[in-house]
């Protein structure tokens, strides 16, 4: 078991390569988080058909006024994700706490979910016209910054 200072738990076991990177950098950052239990954690249901009915964010933070569900994925999984996990979910008018959907993919990757370059990070998002974000930073210090004070764009 890892050891986390601002996990809500004391530690986590069982996390792949990117998922402890991840982590250790999320828990450098101060902000409390948790480790989602795979298909039996916090599910999102989802509204496409696929293989799944629901999705399990690896990762849940709380971020000012956000939660986030935040899930690393390797870049084998990313079409299908990209088409049906990354989520945009709207609010009405007054609604303070927002749920916000991110991925995390090691590599600079475009918005038609192509690998341009091995190195770094790409952070995905969704604008409020409902396309894919993604941002490449040099750095998992500065990817998770970016996840924890995104918005969506």
């Amino acid at each position: 078991m890892t050891p986390f200072a601002n996990a809500v738990h004391g530690g986590y076991d069982g996390l792949n390569s990117l998922e402890a990177t991840f982590a250790k950098a999320l828990d450098k950052s101060g902000v409390p988080w948790a480790r989602n239990i795979p298909r039996t954690g916090f599910g999102i249901p989802l509204i496409s058909l696929g293989t799944t009915n629901f999705f399990y964010p690896d990762f849940i933070v709380w971020s000012g006024s956000n939660v986030l569900a935040i899930d690393t994925k390797g870049g084998h999984l990313l079409p299908e994700a990209t088409a049906r996990k990354l989520l945009r979910i709207s609010y009405p008018d007054g609604v303070d706490r927002k749920l916000r959907v991110r991925f995390v993919s090691e590599g600079r990757w475009n918005e038609s979910v192509e690998m341009e370059e091995k190195g770094g990070y790409t952070v995905w998002g969704v604008r409020h016209d409902g396309t894919r974000q993604a941002t490449h930073l040099d750095d998992i210090d500065a990817t998770v910054e970016k996840v924890i004070t995104a918005v969506d764009t």
